[in-house]
């Protein structure tokens, strides 16, 4: 990858690499939307292209300076002085179990279904910090347990109808 290429994500899909002047074309044309996310080499995560400079030129209230005017505070440039660990591509958006978790725990299995919740709540807030390893595991836990949950359920719903068959031929 050349040091320049950029990449660009809308609608779940990466797009890319891109030089840095056709993404500016892109972003002039309304190709590039300010909330598309955008990605390079050095920075350390995905951000809206509305808060790349080089992309959209931010407009100044009256009164204040446009970064990057004389005046102003100095521009962040995303350079090489960010960690050089390969940043992941854009990831898809990870399922967080939720719904299912509160269902199992309201109708089969509460303790089971608690520890389903913990984790599917989990998944969000690890997106928002960037750990998207961290996201899809604790996707896969939260499902895990709602499964474990819903079949605590159903087994323990079965053996309450065998039992109430055996006390009804009994009696």
């Amino acid at each position: 990858m050349a040091n320049g290429d950029w990449f660009y994500a809308r609608n779940n899909q990466q797009q890319g690499p891109v030089a840095l002047p056709a993404l500016q074309d892109m972003a002039r044309s309304g190709q590039l939307q300010p909330t598309d996310l955008v990605w390079r080499e050095g920075m350390p995560s995905w951000l809206p292209a509305q808060q790349v400079a080089e992309l959209f030129a931010p407009q100044a209230a009256p009164g204040f300076a446009v970064p990057g005017t004389p005046g102003a505070a100095p521009q962040v440039q995303y350079g090489g002085y960010y960690p050089t660990a390969q940043q992941p591509r854009y990831q898809a958006e990870v399922p967080t179990y939720l719904v299912q978790s509160i269902l199992v725990t309201l109708f089969c299995c509460v303790p089971f279904g608690i520890v389903s919740i913990v984790y599917a709540a989990q998944v969000n807030s690890k997106l928002a910090a960037g750990d998207y390893a961290g996201a899809v595991d604790a996707s896969g836990k939260a499902k895990m347990w709602s499964m474990i949950s819903l079949g605590v359920g159903l087994l323990a719903a079965a053996l309450w109808f065998v039992m109430v068959a055996i006390g009804a031929a009994n009696h």
